[in-house]
């Protein structure tokens, strides 16, 4: 089991500036004066962040110190190196540590409430797949285990040591853990990470960040050539409440995108169980075929009165639709209809704000050189804001820094910070990695 092919390397630097226009109108006229902050380039890459989405990338601790993580191969050579990048600002990136060529899925950055970064990373067998912490047995790419490190020490500019850890990984046979999501508590001590296992089955573990131990969970065995893939974990707003968006996919049809279902799970036991009445299917493709009809999950949060915010995309005959939908406060079932919010690509983010305002950050299913902002303070009623990237031909699959990852960020309605994927013009792949800050007015 491996990720999608990645896009081939190139390396392009460039300097970014944004301009708030007026953009592209799903569904509701739009007037703009906000302003966004392009701040840097982070470096090359030739893995978009949208490979595993539902994985935290980048985090923020109490002294301003930024981490990011980027997934790097080249073109369909497996396994991949990662690389972890810092910066003091937002604006000047160094390289701090680069993964060795053993890694199967994208790493996770995560804060607990010591303010400890832990580095969590699936790594194939047969070599270090961190630098200095040693592997799984098993030949070579056997099978995956999970690298789980914890940094509390710092250097003299106050950022991790990303040399000293404490190696908590979990390299037992048996112990795989494939296409998975991954949060911390609201308390910042539990992290959630709900995995596949090679039988397809869906699982939650529960890592306690100050006792390190762990509690494992089988909660679901998909159907005959199923899988339940990629799920997006948040915490609810009570202790031992964990929600799940996750794709329900078939197998074995030469297609990864043949995905037929979106369900929206929740857990009021830490993740130990999801009842059949806190499961909700969100949509569905009766005959997915993974180009002209199929299903996917983009995003989810939960905000500070429990509701469900869910976004969800469907190719129907061809054509692509964003949909947007509300809950209700602790349920999983979603009332009243979705709202399509226009022909967008099936990997835009959401945000809430402590006000309730809306925030749909993506880019058009035909490509753009722009970042769209959709805005709503009701969730039916939306205005969109075009930012254009200077230097790029394509812009693609933002991923947000997010408050599930123990990160010190701020209110969506004060801004957002992410990472986003640029093809800069000339160039045939996406090999750069911007980071942005999203500041509405």
């Amino acid at each position: 089991m491996r990720l999608p092919r990645p896009l081939a390397a190139a390396l392009a630097v460039a300097t970014l500036v944004a301009t708030a226009v007026a953009g592209p109108i799903a569904p509701a006229a739009a007037s703009s004066t906000t302003v966004s902050t392009i701040s840097s380039t982070i470096g090359a890459t030739n893995v978009t962040p949208m490979h595993s989405p539902q994985l935290p990338k980048i985090v923020q601790d109490s002294n301003g110190w930024r981490y990011a993580v980027t997934l790097d191969g080249s073109g369909t050579s497996y396994p991949w190196i990662s690389r972890i990048w810092k910066s003091p600002d937002g604006v000047n990136w160094t390289l701090a540590v680069t993964l060795n060529q053993w890694v199967y899925q994208p790493p996770s950055l995560l804060l607990d409430s010591g303010n400890r970064l832990w580095v969590t990373v699936p790594c194939y067998t047969g070599g270090q797949c961190y630098p200095g912490v040693a592997s799984a047995s098993g030949a070579s790419m056997e099978r995956v285990y999970l690298v789980r490190l914890q940094f509390s020490s710092r250097l003299g500019d106050g950022s991790f040591d990303f040399g000293s850890w404490s190696d908590q990984s979990v390299r037992s046979a048996g112990a795989e853990r494939y296409y998975g999501g991954m949060a911390i508590d609201n308390d910042r001590r539990y992290i959630y990470h709900a995995y596949s296992k090679a039988d397809w089955s869906l699982n939650v573990s529960k890592f306690d960040t100050w006792t390190n131990t762990e509690t494992t969970s089988l909660v679901a065995n998909p159907g005959v050539n199923e899988a339940y893939l990629y799920p997006r974990v948040r915490p609810g707003t009570t202790s031992g409440e964990v929600w799940l968006l996750f794709n329900q996919t078939v197998l074995n049809t030469g297609s990864s995108a043949t995905i037929h279902g979106v369900q929206l799970w929740r857990s009021t036991d830490g993740g130990a169980s999801f009842p059949s009445g806190q499961r909700y299917m969100v949509s569905s493709s009766p005959s997915p075929d993974g180009v002209n009809n199929w299903t996917d999950a983009a995003d989810l949060v939960v905000d500070s009165s429990n509701r469900p915010h869910v976004l969800f995309y469907k190719m129907i005959s061809g054509v692509s639709h964003l949909y947007y939908w509300q809950g209700n406060a602790g349920s999983v079932t979603l009332p009243g209809s979705p709202t399509d919010l226009g022909t967008y690509e099936n990997h835009a983010q959401l945000a809430v704000a402590a006000s309730g305002e809306r925030f749909v950050l993506g880019t058009p299913a035909a490509g753009s050189s722009s970042l769209n902002v959709l805005r709503s303070t009701t969730g039916t009623s939306w205005t969109t804001e075009t930012f254009p990237v200077s230097g790029a031909a394509q812009v693609y699959s933002p991923n947000l820094e997010r408050k599930e990852t123990g990160s010190w960020v701020p209110d969506a309605g004060t801004g957002i910070r992410m990472l986003l994927s640029t093809r800069p013009t000339g160039s045939s792949d996406f090999s750069r990695l911007d980071y942005l800050v999203y500041t509405p007015t």
